[in-house]
């Protein structure tokens, strides 16, 4: 899990989680000791990493406490997402219009085969923000606009096209009504199957 530093919103949520389940807390990992004197201080926030790290470590506490060996995390982004670069337009948790693009590597001969790296796209500029391995663990900023990419692709994509002008899965400019009004070239349409 990992939290979007620039989302208050979610931060905020993340903080009071945190503080909750180590309020809850009663091992004996120093680690977890350490961040539960910390969250006694009202005015403390935790750094993103302080939060990944506390919630990996609640997790992994509250799995041995049931039994539970191993943990299986599914994948942010799963086969839901068409192969290649796509683009996408979803909301945040504070309202905002976000745009992504994914870039899923499937050629058994490139190094990074099985990966799918995401980036922001901001104007001109694309900002990587995380990074989904083969194995489905993902390291990066917003999850939770994966999660929602990831639930209907086709949508973000679309969206994407109708609110930037440009397909969202070729980023070509669109020229035609329909495409238009879909926000997907008639090409794209065909790869994605709709």
């Amino acid at each position: 899990m990992t939290t979007d530093v620039h989302d208050y919103a979610a931060m905020m949520e993340a903080q009071l989680r945190v503080r909750e389940q180590l309020s809850e807390y009663d091992g004996n990992f120093q680690f977890l000791l350490e961040m539960q004197a910390l969250a006694k201080d009202p005015d403390y926030v935790f750094s993103e990493r302080q939060l990944e790290a506390t919630i990996k470590s609640l997790i992994r506490h509250n799995n041995a406490k049931a039994g539970v060996t191993a943990l299986v995390q599914a994948p942010l982004l799963g086969d839901a997402i068409p192969v290649g670069s796509t683009r996408h337009a979803v909301v945040n948790a504070s309202g905002q219009l976000m745009f992504l693009r994914l870039d899923k590597i499937v050629d058994p001969e490139k190094k990074w085969n099985g990966w799918v790296f995401v980036k922001h796209i901001l104007g001109p500029n694309e900002l990587r923000i995380g990074a989904q391995r083969p194995d489905g663990s993902y390291k990066g900023q917003w999850p939770s606009l994966l999660e929602q990419i990831n639930a209907n692709p086709i949508e973000s994509m679309s969206r994407y096209g109708q609110e930037i002008g440009q397909c969202g899965v070729c980023d070509l400019r669109l020229t035609d009504a329909t495409s238009r009004k879909i926000g997907i070239g008639p090409i794209c349409r065909d790869k994605v199957g709709i």
